[in-house]
């Protein structure tokens, strides 16, 4: 129970209650926190405390607030450090998820002018689109679009992406092996057809991070994806020089 005589504010200690609650799932993900009345009467503090303590855990990015609905415990953020190289299923069996995709489409086509000179080829050369929802213990967490060089991969089909995931198929099957990553990030509300595919209501918050994936300097794919703004965070690592102001 909360403790007057303490040197933390009361707001605090609730908001370590609850943390707890969630940590020891006691209020698991995805279910309704009482209301703010019952937890006045039951913590016996009045409703702007509590309205602070669920401001720090919203912040904090352990519960989300619906609007009409209620308050309710969030999905664990999945974060990718961004320092070097990586491929979203390996980063997600780190992080102890288990990964899956699910082929919305793949098809062949020919490229149009801007997406030639994006991949460094002719217009109207062959290239793969491939749309993967992009999955964390059967939740969706992203919406990826890869366009990639037919000539590069001509082996290429669905079948194999499915079975081993691009990065692997274009590994094992090509000596055009995906080696380094530039990418670009940019906030944005997830439209109405994306966030029928992830699954969750509108407006919803969301990150747009557009990738270029090179192999000694050939670029193999351009990657267009829309990352769930609450189920997702990228860490960058900063590191001191002489010449920082």
């Amino acid at each position: 129970m909360l403790n007057d005589n303490l040197p933390i504010a009361l707001y605090q200690q609730l908001v370590r209650e609850f943390t707890a609650k969630i940590r020891n799932n006691a209020w698991p993900v995805g279910c309704m926190l009482p209301g703010e009345m019952q937890l006045c009467r039951e913590y016996n503090v009045s409703r702007s405390t509590v309205r602070q303590a669920m401001d720090v855990l919203v912040r904090n990015g352990l519960v989300t607030r619906k609007q009409g609905r209620g308050t309710f415990v969030a999905m664990p953020k999945l974060e990718q450090n961004l320092v070097k190289f990586y491929s979203f299923s390996e980063e997600i069996k780190r992080m102890g998820y288990t990964p899956s995709s699910s082929i919305v489409s793949f098809r062949k086509l020919p490229a149009d002018a801007n997406m030639a000179a994006r991949l460094s080829i002719e217009p109207n050369s062959e290239i793969f689109s491939l749309r993967r929802l992009r999955l964390a213990d059967g939740k969706p967490f992203a919406l990826e679009t890869s366009y990639i060089p037919a000539a590069l991969y001509p082996f290429m089909t669905e079948e194999m992406i499915r079975e081993k995931g691009l990065y692997q198929t274009m590994r094992q099957n090509s000596s055009f092996q995906p080696d380094t990553a530039v990418e670009t990030f940019q906030a944005i509300l997830i439209s109405k057809a994306d966030a029928k595919l992830l699954n969750v209501d509108r407006p919803a918050p969301g990150l747009s991070v557009s990738r270029v994936t090179s192999s000694d300097g050939v670029i193999v794919e351009i990657c267009e994806s829309i990352v769930l703004g609450d189920r997702y965070q990228y860490t960058v690592c900063l590191l001191y020089t002489s010449d920082a102001a």
